[in-house]
């Protein structure tokens, strides 16, 4: 293994424990046996390091390629975009995700705007193409953003809430295939409605 990935995999253990503050470079380089000058090497600085932490394990988590229109007609786009989705988000390695957000939502950083642009907003530029091929190009850009935020919002819930929505009666389970059947359906009939098309 590289310095640079002994690096990577100890920062990530330690940020998800301690956020970037509570990290020490000197405990990092002995956890990783490395020396200080190999952090700033590969990285330049902790500040620097955390942000490439953050977005490696933002992007780990597509084990696929993301679904786009160039894969497939627009509703198959969708709900191959909302399976991907769904599956990344229920993925075991999404908890070290949650672990560096919860510091970073507490504790923000700069690292988050990196993540912003280089990770989630791909994603989220790829959804919006999606629905709006599927609203036939006749939807507002604020339109196609609010129907993309209703997405992520339905995929969103699965996340780390499985054990609790297993507890409410009614629940159907959480299945990923059976997710995407139900929010790329009921975001269809969003859109439809949006779009005044029945």
């Amino acid at each position: 293994m590289s310095t640079r990935q002994r690096i990577l995999d100890v920062a990530s253990v330690q940020f998800a424990a301690r956020g970037l503050h509570g990290t020490r470079v000197r405990d990092l380089c002995t956890a990783a046996d490395v020396n200080i000058a190999a952090v700033n090497y590969h990285f330049g600085d902790k500040a620097s390091l955390y942000a490439q932490v953050l977005l490696d394990a933002y992007q780990s988590l597509a084990d696929a390629p993301m679904p786009t229109l160039a894969d497939a007609d627009p509703v198959d786009a969708l709900h191959a975009w909302v399976l991907w989705y769904v599956r990344r988000l229920t993925a075991s390695d999404a908890q070290l995700v949650d672990r560096l957000m919860v510091h970073e939502r507490s504790n923000p950083t700069g690292a988050m705007e990196q993540l912003v642009q280089r990770g989630m907003q791909p994603v989220f530029d790829a959804l919006r193409d999606i629905i709006a091929a599927v609203g036939n190009e006749s939807l507002d850009q604020q339109s196609v953003s609010r129907i993309a935020l209703s997405v992520v919002g339905q995929c969103l819930i699965y996340r780390g809430s499985t054990g609790l929505l297993e507890q409410l009666e009614g629940v159907p389970s959480s299945n990923p295939e059976a997710i995407a059947d139900h929010v790329t359906t009921m975001t269809i009939a969003g859109i439809r409605q949006a779009a005044g098309v029945s």
